[in-house]
């Protein structure tokens, strides 16, 4: 790191510190910064309504400026930003989401003097339809891609998206592909006798093959899928399928476990803190989305050295290599998960190697330290055009 970085003003802006995985990529990329001796501010727009990691932040010494206000009153938030700016003498403004985004961008535009740089999470029109339906999304979208395209950098989170990016006029001499980074130290090889106490806490049998996913509880997701294909499994009383997480199809997804009769051999887990001891008693991690950006759970199952099942979009199948560390299959395709599921449970004992390929490709490529490196990277780049 240069002393040029380690001057400089950063603001790092976000919708609101709840635990999610763009937020938990925040936290680890402060924690990082501040390892290297390089102290940014964050801003969030709203306080998070639960399951804040503000202490998670104050713990590290990172300072928090929450604006307030009305949620989506805009004009007022790029006020609030001008002045932090102003105050701060800030000198990259790093936005996440599409709020933050949008604020960014519109201060950037009215000739303010500061850096604009952007983590694009997700392929812009899936992320924005998924969480308030087609037509408005695609709206959301298109004002997405134009704070796209007046930031001075947009780092994305896979090549998937960095190509799609690409296809929607966003030049390429701006744009880097970051992904997100996992605490493999943190999250490492599962320890036995951990899924052992899991599996006996949790009532799993000895020689049950448990499939499992962490994540948000949404359409995007793919869940019903994996319900429908975990129906046609020929060895399924000896599995069992582990739901960890929370969110709006929660209610949806136990009615349709019902009435697929398969509900007594599905594990239903509140999300916290601490996910390791549940990747401990899975045998494989199940990732059957429609979308998505990059997982982080998808990240971490594979650190602690599982095997991992994934549909063929952007992010999974760039982490996933067929028969190495997993399997891929199409998305929305109930056959095919199926028969990868079927594939794994008839390779069971060839999961060992499988999940150290997996702890290795994440460790190499997708590690917080790595993500921190390349964010740094990409600041000095920026700092030196600034001069």
């Amino acid at each position: 790191m240069t002393d040029r970085l380690k001057m400089a003003h950063v603001l790092m802006l976000t919708p609101s510190l709840y635990r999610c995985g763009p937020m938990n990529d925040v936290l680890r990329l402060c924690r990082q910064y501040t390892e290297n001796g390089f102290r940014p501010l964050v801003a969030q727009i709203n306080h998070p309504a639960a399951d804040s990691i503000e202490d998670d932040f104050h713990t590290i010494g990172i300072d928090i400026i929450t604006f307030g206000g009305w949620r989506w009153n805009m004009a007022a938030h790029v006020l609030h930003l001008r002045e932090i700016v102003r105050h701060n003498n800030i000198d990259i403004v790093h936005s996440i989401s599409l709020r933050p985004d949008f604020v960014t961008a519109t201060l950037r535009s009215a000739g303010n003097k500061f850096t604009a740089v952007s983590t694009a999470l997700n392929i812009a029109v899936h992320d924005t339809s998924a969480l308030i339906g087609r037509i408005p999304g695609h709206a959301a979208a298109a004002l997405w891609l134009a704070a796209f395209k007046r930031m001075d950098a947009v780092a994305a989170h896979s090549q998937g998206i960095f190509d799609y990016l690409c296809t929607e006029g966003l030049l390429q001499n701006k744009m880097r592909v970051i992904p997100n980074g996992v605490d493999t130290e943190h999250f490492t090889i599962k320890d036995s006798a951990t899924g052992i106490d899991t599996r006996q806490r949790l009532g799993i049998g000895t020689d049950d093959f448990v499939l499992g996913f962490a994540g948000n509880f949404l359409p995007v997701k793919g869940l019903d899928i994996l319900l429908r294909a975990f129906t046609h499994l020929h060895d399924a009383e000896n599995m069992r399928l582990m739901l960890i997480g929370d969110g709006p199809e929660e209610i949806r997804l136990r009615k349709l476990a019902d009435e697929l009769g398969i509900s007594q051999r599905l594990l239903w887990i509140q999300r916290n803190s601490e996910l390791r001891p549940y990747y401990a008693a899975m045998d494989v991690f199940c990732l059957p989305s429609r979308s998505e950006g990059l997982s982080n759970a998808l990240l971490e199952a594979g650190a602690c050295g599982l095997p991992c099942l994934v549909t063929d979009i952007a992010g999974s199948s760039e982490v996933v290599k067929n028969g190495i560390n997993g399997y891929v299959v199409p998305p929305e395709n109930e056959t095919a998960l199926t028969n990868a599921l079927e594939e794994f449970y008839r390779q069971r004992a060839d999961l060992p190697q499988m999940g150290a390929a997996a702890r290795k490709i994440v460790c190499a490529s997708y590690s917080a330290q790595s993500m921190a490196r390349s964010y740094m990277q990409l600041y000095e780049e920026l700092l030196s055009k600034r001069n």
